[in-house]
This record gives C-alpha cells, sequence and structure tokens, in this order.
C-alpha cells in the first residue's frame, strides 16, 4: 500500500510559494466556508512572505502589516454564515468579500497565489477540504493538492479548464 503524504497545509503552501528561494508574491486569493479572522491573519497570512515573524500576536501583526503594504494585494472571499465569532476580529488590509446566497453556501476552498521570479511568473494552486480556521488547517484530517502553473508553461489543466469557459475551446481559447 502507497502511504499518503502528510504535511501542514501552511507549510505545503509557503514552499510552494518558494519565497525561501528569493521569489515574491505579488498577489494572493483565498477562498473557504468557514472562516475565522485571526487565525487566518496570523497563521496563514505568514507563509506568504519570507520573514522570520515574531510569535508575539501584536509585533507579528505589524510585521504582516509592513508586509503587505509593500504591494502585495490579498483578498480573501468567504460565507459570512460560517464566519467564526471567537478570537480576534480581522485587522490586517486584506480585501474581505462575504459571499452571500440566498439558498445553500458558499463553499470553495482554493487558495490562488501569483508569484513572481524574476522575469517569470507563475500561479500557486491550492485546492483542498480545508476552511481557514484552526481546526481545518491543523486539527482536522484534510485532503489538498497543490500545483504550479508557469507563464508560458503548458499544463495539463489547460484544456479541462477551457472547455469549462463560453465560447472556448482547448485549442482556441
Amino acid at each position: 500500500m502507497t502511504s499518503m503524504p502528510k504535511a501542514v497545509l501552511t507549510d505545503s503552501l509557503a514552499d510552494a510559494i518558494g519565497a525561501a528561494r528569493g521569489r515574491v508574491v505579488e498577489a494572493a486569493l483565498f477562498t473557504t466556508f468557514s472562516l475565522e479572522p485571526d487565525f487566518f491573519e496570523q497563521e496563514v497570512l505568514p507563509a506568504l512572505f519570507d520573514t522570520a515573524f515574531s510569535t508575539a500576536p501584536k509585533v507579528k501583526q505589524v510585521q504582516l502589516e509592513e508586509a503587505i503594504r509593500k504591494g502585495v494585494a490579498i483578498s480573501l472571499y468567504y460565507d459570512p454564515s460560517a464566519l467564526s465569532a471567537a478570537g480576534e476580529a480581522p485587522v490586517l488590509d486584506v480585501e474581505r468579500v462575504a459571499m452571500v446566497r440566498p439558498r445553500g453556501c458558499f463553499h470553495p476552498k482554493v487558495v490562488l497565489v501569483l508569484v513572481r521570479d524574476g522575469d517569470q511568473r507563475s500561479l500557486v494552486v491550492m485546492v483542498g477540504s480545508h476552511n481557514l480556521s484552526r481546526a481545518g488547517w491543523w486539527d482536522n484530517v484534510e485532503v489538498s493538492h497543490v500545483e504550479e502553473l508557469s507563464e508560458g508553461s503548458e499544463s495539463s489543466l489547460r484544456a479541462p479548464l477551457l472547455r469549462t469557459l463560453p465560447g472556448s475551446s482547448p485549442t482556441h481559447p
């Protein structure tokens, strides 16, 4: 039986982004159903930067504010019906978009991070079952897949994605 790869989600995201290798995050988009704003800000967002953040929450907050101010656009789409009232309120300059649905819920768990390495840009895509919460990233057994799509490179995802767009075909977008 083949063993399943196991990793902490934050570490997997940080490794895929490659900030420690000199890659720079230009933009990031997160989607989730359940959201714990303070957990997202204190434990998930640091993965975007190659910085040794303080373990003191208030100091880490100031460090994150400075890192974001250097030009990283961050957006967060979430279902307000699953917003956690526990913990601290959000404080960082992150675009937050409440996805209100008349029926059902907003349920995707996707992370898209645009990174630059010199003149080369890539999109890091993380798709999984994990909410942006302590349980979703640390406690539960969740599944996730990380893929990198490099600008100008072929991808096995291209044709299936193009088929979902109206008026497109795999050969002629």
